[in-house]
């Protein structure tokens, strides 16, 4: 399950490296990325990601296994796959930390589960699911050199 866990950057870490010579990300690889994420969430595969597999995927980041995932834990493993993506670690932790007090615990998971809901039906779907990460990684493609082209 820790390869669930790590789709959630990890994708996105493959993705930039195998682009790393200042190539842009096309908006098929962005696809190709949320793909990626839905398949490694969603370990059931149906088309409803539960709230149990979302946590189930950030377990892996609370490294001292306190209850809490601080800043530092979910950083320091998205740094050791990918050092250059460091301030995009710390931009998905700041959307993840819904309460801001950089831990996440139950209710920030809550809040991003909540978040994902698009249609505001109380699950995830798999549209909601591809809504939230086209908004979340087209917002955040320019903080590693990418994104002038997904514009529209």
């Amino acid at each position: 399950m820790i390869s669930s866990l790590l789709v959630i950057l990890g994708a996105s870490t493959t993705i930039y490296c195998q682009n790393h010579g200042h190539h842009e990300l096309t908006e098929a690889q962005y696809q190709q990325h949320i793909t990626e994420l839905w398949r490694g969430s969603n370990y059931d595969n149906n088309d409803i990601l539960s709230l149990v597999e979302l946590h189930d995927v950030f377990v892996h980041y609370d490294t001292n296994k306190d209850g809490t995932i601080t800043r530092h834990e979910y950083t320091n493993l998205i740094s050791s796959q990918a050092p250059d993506l460091s301030s995009y670690a710390h931009a998905l932790y700041d959307i993840y930390d819904a309460n801001g007090d950089h831990h996440l615990g139950m209710q920030d998971l809550d809040a991003l589960y909540s978040k994902m809901d698009s249609d505001g039906d109380g699950t995830v779907s798999k549209t909601d699911f591809y809504t939230f990460w086209n908004q979340t990684l087209h917002a955040l493609a320019h903080l590693h050199g990418h994104g002038q082209h997904l514009v529209g």
